[in-house]
């Protein structure tokens, strides 16, 4: 049974939708990442600064170790969820790839003009995008994993 250019056609639209979403939601989940890495160093910074502040203006004693158990949390935070390093990059390459897959498609340019099938192409390239970062975050989750005793 062969596909009518109708069901052929519903299924690039469909395709080009996920691709469309998938943009989106990485580009949220980047903006997120950077808005927690920014709240995070300013937490850092400003408990770490109001500490020598705090004995120089003679508050209470139990200030001091409150922004120092603040700054403890927020860096080590950090570190656990390691919000701003490979994840974060990851998922922009990740984006900025499929961006790019999705320009060079609608414009025919680079190995899209020279395709016999230029959607074909343009979903193995999407794809291929999609299979690096799983391997990525797959290599990354096993390289922070804590060791397992044998």
């Amino acid at each position: 049974m062969t596909d009518t250019g109708d069901v052929v056609d519903a299924r690039q639209e469909g395709y080009e939708r996920d691709m469309t979403h998938r943009r989106r939601s990485l580009a949220r989940e980047f903006r997120l990442r950077y808005f927690t890495l920014q709240a995070t160093w300013v937490i850092v910074l400003t408990a770490g600064a109001a500490i020598p502040l705090s004995a120089a203006l003679g508050w209470p004693g139990w200030v001091a170790p409150i922004l120092g158990f603040s700054v403890v949390v927020a860096t080590g935070l950090e570190k656990v969820f390691n919000r701003t390093t490979d994840g974060a990059v990851a998922v922009d390459r990740l984006r900025r790839a499929l961006d790019q897959e999705g320009r060079l498609f609608h414009a025919r340019k680079l190995h899209y003009a020279d395709s016999d099938d230029p959607f074909d192409e343009y979903v193995r390239r999407s794809e291929a995008a999609i299979a690096e970062f799983d391997r990525s975050m797959l290599a990354y989750a096993q390289r922070i994993a804590p060791p397992t005793k044998s």
